[in-house]
């Protein structure tokens, strides 16, 4: 965020001086949810990135040396990732991944998590300026999932009867590919989509068939009431 925040700046600034307005086509023009990259994040929290630094630091490189905190708040973060990133149960053998898939509510991943959650805390209660931490939403973002991956995991084995758990399969992304379509189906006119702008882009999706209506909701769609006439769909 350090990064996109400077490119807009930067952006921003080129455009002052040059006494040209941002065009709405353009860059300058994108919100920040927009502008994000998930990519991004995940390059820069890496084990070869850290490992990159952390020889750079032992040759003692002009503006490397001094970098245990950067390396170690990485590594925390690498891991935290690592953790919600549990995808199938070969992943750990055939990648050498250290996290296999959850089947014990003992595992000392659950423990590490719980110790997790108080150091955003603590680091929040020391740092002296706004800047000098988390923004307050990627904050409780970081709090939420992990106290709610805590609690989901221990629901699962203990009293669903699961046998184990993939992390990975605790996301949103058919939610944000359906807010993504939304806005695509607005010309990306997020910032200013009224009321009537998010009904058409709904009903644009429903017609394109990328989302529907469920069964269970007051708006039934053709097809499925065509098929609660057969017996064997409730079954």
């Amino acid at each position: 965020m350090c990064f996109y925040n400077q490119a807009m700046g930067q952006a921003e600034k080129s455009n002052h001086e040059t006494g040209e307005e941002s065009d709405p086509k353009t860059f300058g023009a994108y919100t920040t949810i927009e502008g994000q990259n998930v990519q991004k994040a995940i390059d820069i929290f890496s084990r070869p990135m850290v490992a990159a630094l952390e020889a750079l630091r032992r040759r003692q490189i002009s503006g490397f040396m001094g970098s245990e905190e950067i390396i170690a708040f990485m590594l925390k973060f690498i891991k935290w990732f690592e953790i919600h990133d549990v995808s199938n149960l070969t992943q750990a053998i055939l990648k050498s991944f250290p996290n296999k898939a959850f089947n014990s509510t003992f595992n000392e991943r659950l423990q590490w998590l719980k110790g997790f959650l108080k150091w955003p805390k603590d680091r929040k209660n020391s740092v002296t300026g706004k800047d000098d931490f988390l923004t307050s939403e990627t904050y409780e973002a970081i709090t939420n999932t992990t106290k709610s991956t805590i609690a989901k995991i221990k629901f699962l084995l203990n009293e669903a009867g699961f046998q184990f758990v993939l992390t990975r399969k605790f996301n949103s992304d058919n939610l944000e590919r359906k807010f993504s379509a939304l806005r695509q189906a607005n010309g990306r006119n997020y910032n200013n989509m009224d009321t009537k702008a998010a009904i058409y882009g709904i009903e644009k999706l429903l017609r394109t068939g990328i989302t529907y209506s469920a069964v269970g909701c007051n708006v039934p769609i053709s097809r499925e009431k065509q098929q609660r006439g057969n017996k064997n769909y409730y079954v």
